[in-house]
């Protein structure tokens, strides 16, 4: 897979010490609010190929956050 400069590094650099407090967990496990990536905004101005490139850099993004998240909830439940 290809990924945009410095976005493997990104991707793969999520520090085991992110630490949530309780009300956050409350919230992931209760509701859908945790999940507050901003949406992706087309610009039908640019050519095809920027806006594909734009695309997969906000998937990326998204994956990032989702997969963080994820990582820090395993690491509570392994604390337990």
């Amino acid at each position: 897979m290809r990924y945009p400069r410095g976005r493997k590094k990104l991707l793969f650099s999520f520090r085991s010490t992110y630490k949530m407090d309780k009300s956050e967990i409350e919230i992931i496990l209760n509701s859908y609010k945790w999940i507050k990536v901003p949406r992706y905004k087309d610009d039908e101005t640019l050519p095809m190929e920027v806006r594909l490139n734009k695309l997969q850099e906000h998937h990326i993004e998204e994956t990032e956050f989702l997969i963080n998240k994820v990582r820090a909830l395993a690491l509570l439940l392994k604390e337990r």
